[in-house]
Parts: C-alpha cells; sequence; structure tokens
C-alpha cells in the first residue's frame, strides 16, 4: 500500500480520537514505532522532518490494524510495542512490570543529586519491577554495587534482562536479586550480611484501587502486586524505614517514590523516625519524591 505520511498519522489519529484525548501524540508514537520497525528510522526527526509517500509492506498494514484495534479497548501503547523509553536507555516492558513514568525519573535523579558519579557505593533497590531504577543508577555510578529485591518471578526476569542489557553481563557481578515472600521487602531468611548500605530506593506499591488516584487502563492492564498495597496504603514505606534502620549506614538516604494525596503522612513516618526529609515536586507541581537522610 502507497500512502502519505501526513495521512496516515491522521488516519491514526481519527481512528482513536474518540477513546484517547492525546491521539494526535500517540498517532505519532505508533507511526514512529512502526516505520522504526519496518524501514529502520532511528529518530522521530528521520520520520516526521519531511512529509514523504511510503510504500508499506502488508506486515506494517497488518501491525497497525492490531494496534489500533487494541488501543481503542485502551491496552497500553507500551505493551503493545514491548518497549519503553526512560532517561538514557530503552527497556523491554510486558504486562508483568509497570510502565515507566517521567515521575520515577525524578526519583533515579535525586540520587544522582545526592552523590557524586565517581562514589563508590551500596545500595539496596525495593521492588525491581523492571529494572529502570538499578539499571540507571548502576550505569550512571560504575564503582556502584546494587542488591535488589522482587516478589514477582515473571518480574525479575523482566528487571535482570534490562540490567544486562544496559549494563552488560560482564559488570553484571555488579548487582545481585533476591525473590521475596509476598508481605516481605527484604528476604527473611537470608545468609546475606547487609549492614552499611548507602542508600535505599523504592518507588513501592502505593495507590488505593479508586478513580481518584489510577487511571481504569492503568488498573485493568498492569500488575496489581506493583500498584496496589494489600497489606495497608503506607505498608512499605512502614516496612523500608525499619529496614533502614537496621541496615543503613549513619547519615545514608532513603529515596522514595510517594502519592502526593498522602506525602505529609509519609513525610511524619520518616521524621518520627529521626529522618531529615526533602521533597522533591513533579512537572504537576505535585509532591513526588521523598529524600530522608538517616541521622547519626
Amino acid at each position: 500500500m502507497t500512502t502519505r505520511l501526513s495521512d496516515l498519522t491522521n488516519r491514526i489519529q481519527n481512528e482513536i480520537a474518540l477513546s484517547h484525548h492525546s491521539a494526535e501524540s500517540e498517532s505519532r508514537l505508533i507511526c514512529f514505532h512502526l516505520f522504526r520497525k519496518y524501514f529502520g528510522l532511528q529518530k522521530m526527526s528521520d520520520l516526521f522532518g519531511v512529509d514523504r509517500i511510503f510504500q508499506l509492506p502488508i506486515a506494517f498494514e497488518n501491525e497497525l490494524d492490531f494496534i489500533l484495534r487494541e488501543r481503542k479497548k485502551n491496552y497500553p501503547l507500551q505493551y503493545l510495542f514491548s518497549y519503553q523509553f526512560f532517561l538514557n536507555h530503552e527497556y523491554e516492558v510486558n504486562p508483568s512490570v509497570l510502565i515507566p513514568r517521567p515521575e520515577t525519573e525524578l526519583l533515579v535523579k535525586e540520587v544522582f543529586a545526592h552523590y557524586p558519579a565517581k562514589s563508590s557505593l551500596c545500595g539496596l533497590e525495593i521492588g525491581l519491577g523492571s529494572g529502570i531504577i538499578s539499571s540507571e543508577i548502576l550505569f550512571h555510578y560504575p564503582n556502584l554495587k546494587m542488591l535488589a529485591t522482587e516478589v514477582s518471578t515473571e518480574a525479575l526476569i523482566v528487571g535482570e534482562k534490562n540490567i544486562y542489557k544496559v549494563i552488560g553481563k560482564e559488570k553484571a557481578t555488579r548487582f545481585q536479586s533476591h525473590l521475596v515472600k509476598k508481605g516481605e521487602i527484604f528476604p527473611s531468611k537470608t545468609t546475606l550480611e547487609v549492614y552499611g548500605l548507602d542508600f535505599i530506593v523504592s518507588n513501592p506499591p502505593y495507590l488505593l484501587n479508586h478513580p481518584s488516584e489510577v487511571e481504569e487502563g492503568v488498573s485493568l492492564f498492569e500488575p496489581k502486586v506493583a500498584l496496589f498495597p494489600e497489606e495497608g496504603v503506607n505498608f512499605f514505606y512502614k516496612e523500608i524505614i525499619s529496614l533502614s534502620q537496621k541496615i543503613l549506614k549513619d547519615g545514608g538516604m532513603v529515596f522514595v517514590e510517594i502519592p502526593h494525596e498522602r506525602s505529609k503522612e509519609i513525610e511524619r513516618m520518616f521524621l518520627d523516625a529521626d529522618f531529615s526529609v526533602s521533597i522533591t515536586k513533579d512537572l504537576s507541581a505535585r509532591d513526588r519524591v521523598i529524600s530522608a537522610k538517616k541521622r547519626k
């Protein structure tokens, strides 16, 4: 099939406009995904700089029809593409892991802001998921050793795969992952002697399963275990604080993503545990990241 690029983007936009307010930006993302896959284009500017005419292969058309059909059901584009960009890298994603979001970039950048790049550090991530947080931190700090825990076997597979891709298997000796039981954030029975960590980082489950806090497409398709804490909405923050008091060195840091609806409540939990606390706001000026320092 021969088509002009502008006609193709308009067609996609019109087909998904009824169900998605961001139809224009999504049409560009869909086009870029397909032209990248079938024509080898690597940059948005390579595609949208000039309104060209393309001869589309049948496989292109078939995949486009599939994407549009599933997207009308609110199925996430990132799962349809099987990847998502985050900070400096591309990550594999599937329905066993959360889709990386810009808010979590703030969490990673808070770690970067606290330590020089050449620092020799030892950190722990609670909830590895897709591995985006540990991957970016390991990539940024060549002298870092990183531990991570995860409750989902399927998520652990994805996270480890992404880390190997980003830092290389030969450097993956700097990283260890551990599967934990539901309701745990760190193995209850372990031979690990982990003390004097420099930091703990986490984007834990923190949402209420309510339309005021989560969109329908998110609650339907993304892993509930990574969204909704069954043990109580602040369970993971309580457990992280408790763990940090045991294994974090004096002056060590805890970096956590938080729900803006309960930011003051969570801040008070850290203050009551004798941490000093700063809060970083997201692009919508909502409280999004707590950086807490363990007092000496």
